[in-house]
C-alpha cells in the first residue's frame, strides 16, 4: 500500500469515529415487560419514578390489580390499615397485628433476659410469624397478607380478641385469641365460613416460624438446649428431638410441636393431631439469635359451611410440673437423659420441689439436696468402703505376700491364686466397684438437671449472680481454648475432685505385682481428670459445679466418719474366721475356673510349639 492510500484509510477511520462519537442516534430503551410478578417486585414499575405522573388513586388501583391477579377475590382484603393491638395479662404481654391477624410478639412479664431486658418468648421479627395458607378458586391465599378487622371490643388483658377478614356478609376468615389470667397458654381458633365450595383440598397449611433470641449469658449451653421437639402418635418412642439443620417430613399424626430453648418454649397443640409436619431450622452466625425454626403443619379441614380448628399456644417457661399440668405429655420435652438417668432426675425434681417449700435460698437448697443424696447412698458408700478396707488388709497379710513372691514370674497363676485366697476369706474384688458404679446415674443426672432447671435461673448465691449460668471471676477479653472466662465454682469443684481422688488413693488397697504399672497409669489419669473438668464444666451452670464441689467435700467427710467405725484388726480376724469356715470346701468361683482353663490352654499351646520346634531341629 502506497503513502496516499495509507493517508486515505486513516482519514476514513477518523470520519467514522467522529460520527459514532458525536452524531450517531441514541438506541431506543429496552421495553419493560409488565407482569403481575414484576408489578409486585418493582412496586408497579418503580413508584418513585412514576410518582410525578401517577396519582395516589392510580397507584392504589395498580396495587389492587396486582392483588386481584395474585389472590383472586381475597385481593381486595390486602389493602387497609395495619394496627398493633396490645394485650397484657399478669403473665404475658402480647402484640397482635391486624395485617395477617398474626401474633407478632409475646413477652413474659415475670422473667427478664440476662441483661435485664423484657424476655421475648416470641421475638418480634420479620422471621417470626404464624399464618394459614390455602387454595381458593385456584389462587393460593396466605392470611399474612390480609387485613383483619376487630369484631367487638379489643381486650386489654384477660378476654377474647376476634379478628375477621370479610369477603361479604356470608363469606369470611376469622381468627380468635383467648387470653387467660394466670396462664401461659393462649387459645387460638381459625375459622373459614362460606368458603367450602371454593377450597381445593380438605386441608390447609399452618405456617409457623420463629427466630429464637438469645436470653441467657452463656451462648453455647442455650444453643445446645435449643431444638425442635415433636410428639407423635402410635410409636413407643414417640418423642423426637433435633438440633440438626434439617428434619425430614413427619407423616405420623403429630400431637404437638415445640420450639424449645434452654428455659422457655413455644408449643402449638392442635385439637386434633396434625396429619403431616415438615420441620426445618438454621443456626445463624450470630450470638444474638440461637436458631430460626420453621414448621409447615397440615390441618384437616373437611368441607362444610363452617370450618373451625382450635389450637393451644403455650408461651412460657420449661417448668416440668407446669408442663405436666396440661396432661398433653408436654413435660416430656425436657431432656432428662437416658432411661435410668431420666427416672433419677424425676425423683431429683420431686425432692428439689419439697425442699424448695421450706428453704428459699437456692444455694442452700443445693447444699441440703447434696446432703440428702449422700444419706440415700450411705449404705452403698459404707459397703464400698468396707470392701476396699478388706482388700487393703488382705494385701498386707503374709499369705498374699507369699503368693506375690512365689508367682512373680507367672502372672496368670498369681491371679488364680489371689482369687482363691479372696474366695477363702470372703472378699470380692468387685465389692468396692459395684456400689460406686450404682451412684453414677445420680452424678450424671445432675448434668441434665441443673443446666435446664428454671428454678435456678437468675437466683444469686455468694458471688454468683445466676446459679443457672457460669460465675466468672476472670474475663479473658479473648477466647482461649473455646472459653472467654474462668469460673470460680468450677475451680473449686476441680480442686475438691483432686482432694477426693487423693483421699481415695489412700484408702484403696495397693495394687501389687504385674498390675503395678497399670495402677500407676490409672492413678496419673485420675489426677489429670480435674484439669479436664475445668475445661468441660467452665461454661456450665454454677449451680451444677457448686453441687459437685459440695458433694466431693461431703464424700471425704463421710469416708472419714466411716473409717472411725472400721477396725482393720477386726476385719483381719473376720477374714481368718471366714477362711477357716471355707477351708473344707473345694468350691471355686467362675472367674477362678475360667483363669485356670486359660492357663491350661496357654501351657498346652506352649508345649505344642516346643514339640514342633524340637522336630525341626
Amino acid at each position: 500500500m502506497d503513502r496516499n492510500s495509507t493517508i486515505g484509510m486513516l482519514l476514513i477511520m477518523g470520519i467514522l469515529l467522529g460520527y459514532y462519537a458525536f452524531l450517531a442516534p441514541t438506541p431506543p430503551a429496552e421495553a419493560t415487560k409488565i407482569t403481575p410478578d414484576s408489578l409486585k417486585k418493582e412496586e408497579v414499575v418503580k413508584k418513585d419514578t412514576l410518582a410525578p405522573q401517577l396519582s395516589q388513586a392510580q397507584k392504589d388501583s395498580l396495587d389492587l390489580a396486582y392483588a386481584g391477579e395474585k389472590y383472586g377475590e381475597f385481593g381486595s382484603l390486602t389493602k387497609g390499615e395495619d394496627k398493633k393491638l396490645a394485650i397484657k395479662t399478669d403473665l404475658l404481654s402480647v402484640n397482635v397485628r391486624t395485617k395477617g391477624g398474626t401474633l407478632e410478639s409475646a413477652f413474659l412479664n415475670q422473667h427478664q433476659t440476662y441483661d435485664s431486658m423484657p424476655l421475648p418468648v416470641v421475638p418480634a421479627s420479620e422471621k417470626s410469624y404464624m399464618y394459614e395458607e390455602f387454595t381458593f378458586n385456584g389462587k393460593k391465599v396466605n392470611t399474612s397478607e390480609l387485613i383483619f378487622t376487630p369484631v367487638g371490643e379489643v381486650p386489654k388483658g384477660e378476654g377474647t380478641l376476634t379478628l375477621r377478614a370479610n369477603l361479604d356478609a356470608n363469606r369470611y376468615v376469622e381468627k380468635t385469641y383467648t387470653f387467660k389470667a394466670g396462664k401461659y397458654d393462649v387459645g387460638y381458633n381459625f375459622k373459614m365460613v362460606g368458603l367450602q365450595d371454593a377450597l381445593k383440598d380438605n386441608f390447609y397449611t399452618l405456617k409457623w416460624q420463629s427466630q429464637l433470641a438469645r436470653t441467657e449469658k452463656a451462648v453455647a449451653p442455650q444453643r445446645q438446649k435449643t431444638s425442635i421437639v415433636y410428639y407423635t402418635e402410635g410409636d413407643d418412642d414417640n418423642l423426637s428431638y433435633s438440633d440438626k439443620e434439617q428434619i425430614d417430613s413427619v407423616l405420623t399424626p403429630t400431637n404437638w410441636v415445640s420450639f424449645k430453648s434452654q428455659f422457655f418454649s413455644q408449643i402449638i397443640v392442635p385439637e386434633k393431631p396434625f396429619t403431616k409436619v415438615n420441620l426445618s431450622q438454621v443456626t445463624p452466625m450470630t450470638d444474638s439469635v440461637m436458631r430460626v425454626m420453621h414448621a409447615d403443619l397440615a390441618v384437616t379441614a373437611p368441607k362444610s359451611k363452617e370450618i373451625s380448628n382450635n389450637f393451644m399456644l403455650f408461651m412460657g417457661p420449661n417448668d416440668y410440673y407446669l408442663l405436666k399440668s396440661y396432661k398433653k405429655e408436654l413435660e416430656e420435652q425436657q431432656d432428662l437423659g437416658w432411661t435410668p438417668v431420666n427416672y433419677v432426675n424425676k425423683v431429683v425434681m420431686y425432692l428439689f420441689k419439697q425442699v424448695e417449700k421450706v428453704v428459699t435460698n437456692y444455694g442452700l437448697i443445693i447444699l441440703i439436696f447434696a446432703i440428702l443424696v449422700k444419706l440415700v447412698v450411705l449404705p452403698l458408700t459404707y459397703s464400698s468402703f468396707v470392701s476396699m478396707a478388706k482388700m487393703r488388709v488382705l494385701n498386707g497379710t503374709p499369705e498374699m505376700k507369699e503368693l506375690e513372691e512365689k508367682y512373680k514370674d507367672d502372672q496368670q497363676k498369681l491371679q488364680v491364686e489371689k482369687m482363691a485366697l479372696n474366695r477363702k476369706v470372703g472378699v470380692s474384688p468387685f465389692g468396692g466397684c459395684v456400689p460406686m458404679l450404682m451412684q453414677y446415674p445420680i452424678l450424671i443426672s445432675m448434668l441434665y438437671f441443673f443446666p435446664q432447671a428454671i428454678e435456678l435461673r437468675h437466683k444469686p448465691f455468694l458471688w454468683s449472680d445466676d446459679l443457672s449460668s457460669y460465675d466468672s471471676i476472670w474475663d479473658f477479653g479473648t477466647t482461649i481454648l473455646g472459653h472467654d472466662h474462668l469460673s470460680l465454682f468450677t475451680l473449686l469443684m476441680a480442686a475438691s475432685t483432686f482432694l477426693f481422688t487423693y483421699y481415695q488413693q489412700q484408702t484403696q488397697p495397693q495394687q501389687m505385682g504385674g498390675n503395678n504399672m497399670m495402677a500407676q497409669q490409672m492413678k496419673v489419669m485420675m489426677y489429670i481428670m480435674p484439669v479436664f473438668l475445668i475445661f468441660f464444666l467452665n461454661n456450665y451452670s454454677s449451680g451444677l459445679t457448686w453441687y459437685y464441689f459440695v458433694s466431693n467435700l461431703l464424700a471425704i467427710a463421710q469416708g472419714q466418719i466411716i473409717r472411725l467405725f472400721v477396725d482393720d484388726e477386726k476385719l483381719l480376724a473376720q477374714l481368718h474366721e471366714t477362711k477357716a469356715k471355707k477351708k473344707a470346701s473345694g468350691e471355686k468361683s467362675r472367674m477362678e475356673i475360667w483363669l485356670e482353663k486359660q492357663q491350661e490352654m496357654q501351657k498346652r499351646a506352649e508345649e505344642e510349639r516346643n514339640k514342633r520346634g524340637g522336630k525341626k531341629s
